[in-house]
């Protein structure tokens, strides 16, 4: 009898381990919502165990601006909102190897920066929960991001103190960091700037980094951790 009980145990831990995912594209995404408009954005739970995957998810945090809209649509469900939870999926409800939570978000026309949090688990083990952040953007007329990667580097994006910030083969003549209003938060000319900025100081939020080159003008969202 007791071997027959060890095995279901072993068998019940085999089951639950097997019941594994892997996130896409990532667990924190950064994404911008136009003015007047519903932005989604789906980050996916891909099922890697070869059987159901059941997962559960549970609101950590909500700060966006108030007067944004926003609710959150999973593998069964769109919400009125985003709920606290425990809310549960499971990818046997559709034809599928992936769960997914999607935020949707309308700005209406009130600019600002905002984040949600969820955790994610494998249904009835939450102590391997994964973190899942949404960082959202909606940037006022004129400021938008037009630099290709090539062309200025900026890391680490997001950033807690030092910004690192180069561009190729573009003369730097000056930088300036405003916040998504238009106003100025930190500038350097050529002669000052030695090539990253210290942004210790800073509030947590999104930013717009300006960077004046004799090719031209660079714009890059930066992000405030």
């Amino acid at each position: 009898m007791k071997k027959i009980l060890l095995l279901g145990f072993l068998a019940s831990i085999i089951s639950l381990s097997a019941q594994t995912y892997s996130i896409s594209p990532a667990k924190t995404v950064t994404f911008s919502a136009p003015f007047n408009n519903v932005t989604i954005n789906d980050i996916y739970m891909m099922n890697t165990g070869g059987s159901t995957l059941s997962v559960t998810w549970e609101r950590i945090s909500i700060n966006v601006p108030s007067g944004w809209d926003y609710s959150m649509c999973d593998l069964g469900t769109c919400h009125t909102g985003i709920p606290q939870g425990p809310t549960t999926m499971s990818t046997s409800n559709v034809s599928g190897p992936q769960a997914f939570l999607g935020l949707n978000i309308d700005p209406s026309n009130i600019a600002g920066s905002g984040s949600v949090k969820v955790r994610v688990y494998v249904t009835g083990n939450p102590s391997t929960a994964d973190t899942i952040t949404w960082y959202v953007n909606a940037v006022a007329a004129g400021l938008k991001e037009n630099s290709a990667d090539n062309e200025l580097k900026v890391y680490p994006n997001p950033v807690k103190d030092k910004l690192f910030i180069a561009t190729e083969n573009k003369e730097i003549r000056s930088i300036m960091i405003t916040d998504i209003t238009g106003r100025v938060i930190m500038a350097a000319n050529d002669s000052s700037f030695a090539g990253q900025l210290d942004l210790s100081e800073l509030q947590k939020g999104y930013y717009i980094l300006k960077v004046d080159t004799k090719g031209g003008t660079l714009y890059k969202m930066i992000i405030k951790e």
